[in-house]
């Protein structure tokens, strides 16, 4: 099954210090799940925390890469894939206006040592962008709803995490009735830990997404694209609007770029409605830290194959 979002659907766009690796703003790193609860209803609610989730899926040849450092950026050509919506009330959402998209993103790029192109810099990676919706669809739908679950499951927590739910559910259906709770293959699966219960809850409802691809830049320019790596950042859309929320996701993606990452992060951040937007850090839970850079010789130089 191709799943969007995917590494088999990359082509069509359609679609131990820390702290470190965290952004500047106010994020928090923790590996126990954790539960904030508000009174108030979020869409009434000044400064909401957001529970966002992310996830680098970083390929075989991407991996043969040294990753970037401050002292040795990866310089990039930015390329839009548009705004693009799954599910139910696709076609009637227009984009949301006033998102400085592309700045903002050049700046939490930044965070990871990732720098857009100019003089004196040759462009290495073609980084390809695309945001939206990613919405259910009609519950009688039945084999439409079960696709679309399956996508937004690759979207929120990765390819790795959607199989592994897409087979909890194929197990689940195996049952006789009559079993519920813990015997049931889908109910241990979500309940192994918070995170996972996170995950789900944001997989089962509507959510929004911001999703960057990073591409060899030859390739591309010889018309065979070869990804190297796909950060996929997402939020629920329950109690916010797009616009006033996309932002936040764009930078709280920041330290993740390019990260090989071996399962989804799940971040907590507040967000302000006043429509400023720091670069900072967001509360990760559960973060996965990446590998160590391989060290570059100081003797001699590092031989070319």
């Amino acid at each position: 099954m191709v799943l969007l979002f995917s590494d088999s659907a990359s082509a069509q766009v359609r679609t131990k210090d820390k702290t470190k690796n965290q952004p500047a703003t106010s994020t928090t790193n923790s590996n126990s799940g954790k539960f904030v609860f508000s009174l108030a209803p979020r869409a009434f609610q000044k400064n909401p925390l957001l529970d966002m989730a992310v996830i680098t899926e970083v390929t075989d040849d991407g991996r043969k890469i040294l990753p970037p450092t401050p002292s040795r950026a990866a310089y990039y050509l930015l390329q839009s894939a548009g705004y693009h919506l799954e599910g139910d009330g696709a076609a009637d959402a227009p984009p949301p206006p006033g998102i400085d998209f592309e700045n903002l993103l050049k700046k939490s790029m930044a965070q990871s040592s990732y720098l857009v192109s100019e003089a004196g810099h040759d462009p290495s990676l073609v980084i390809i962008y695309v945001w939206g919706s990613h919405n259910k669809v009609d519950p009688n739908a039945e084999d439409s709803t079960y696709r679309n679950l399956l996508s937004r499951a690759a979207l929120v927590g990765g390819t790795k995490f959607a199989h592994e739910m897409e087979k909890a559910l194929y197990e689940d259906n195996l049952m006789p009735a009559g079993f519920s709770g813990v015997s049931r293959p889908f109910y241990r699966f979500r309940e192994r830990d918070d995170k996972t219960r996170q995950l789900v809850e944001q997989i089962m409802d509507d959510c929004y997404y911001v999703v960057a691809s990073a591409y060899d830049y030859t390739s591309v320019a010889e018309g065979n694209k070869k990804l190297l790596w796909r950060t996929k950042i997402t939020v629920g859309t329950q109690g916010i609007g797009m616009a006033e929320v996309v932002p936040t996701l764009i930078v709280s993606g920041g330290p993740f770029f390019g990260q090989d990452m071996t399962e989804p992060s799940t971040l907590n951040k507040r967000f302000n409605r006043d429509g400023h937007v720091d670069i900072g850090t967001a509360t990760v839970e559960g973060y996965v830290e990446p590998p160590k850079p391989i060290e570059e010789s100081k003797d001699k130089p590092e031989s070319k194959k």
